[in-house]
């Protein structure tokens, strides 16, 4: 049986093991993301997204991921494979056109989030494309006495419903944000403010 268990974020064991595959990965000068820690018939394996110049070629970069690779597999002998995909940056990756229909993406999630309590407001939406999947980050503010348990919940909660409802999302994002005090919008709605007068 395979399962799967994301390393980003989880409980503290894993977030030590998290930040030491990270400290693998700058030594070797790369930067990682989405790293994933399976089990598979109950060896594990891990994955992991390298970054790579998008103007080096394929055996480069090969090379580069092997080193880190081989060097992950030496600081975690208990690994049974270490898998990395490779992902160019750059210039020319940020500047790609669109090939999705990204229009009204912006209108979708403000929409959503509408509806969701304890979310004053949302803004600095951004709607990118990454190999033809959508990866979305935006702000959004809540009380600055909302409980930070909570306010992960909420952003768990806001993630699966842009989940159910834009399929081609990869990746999304959210910065929350405490108000201002001086903030109007929430005087009447925001159930902590209340508790705090």
């Amino acid at each position: 049986m395979r399962r799967y268990s994301t390393l980003e974020p989880v409980g503290a064991d894993n977030e030590s093991l998290l930040e030491r595959v990270r400290s693998v990965a700058r030594k070797q000068g790369m930067n990682i993301h989405d790293v994933y820690l399976n089990d598979v018939y109950g060896q594990s394996n891990l994955e992991v997204h390298a970054e790579v110049p998008e103007d080096i070629t394929v055996s480069e970069a090969h090379n580069r991921v092997t080193a880190l690779e081989d060097a992950l597999l030496h600081a975690f002998p208990e690994l049974a494979d270490v898998i990395v995909h490779i992902d160019p940056v750059g210039e020319t990756s940020l500047r790609r056109p669109s090939e999705l229909p990204i229009s009204g993406v912006h209108d979708k999630i403000t929409e959503i989030i509408k509806h969701v309590p304890d979310i004053q407001n949302c803004h600095s939406i951004t709607v990118l494309r990454e190999r033809n999947r959508l990866v979305i980050s935006f702000h959004c503010t809540v009380s600055p006495n909302f409980p930070v348990t909570q306010a992960h919940e909420l952003t768990d909660q806001i993630e699966n419903l842009l989940r159910e409802r834009l399929h081609l999302l990869e990746r999304v994002t959210i910065h929350l944000e405490p108000c201002d005090e001086a903030c109007q919008v929430c005087r009447i709605t925001c159930h902590y403010k209340l508790l705090k007068s």
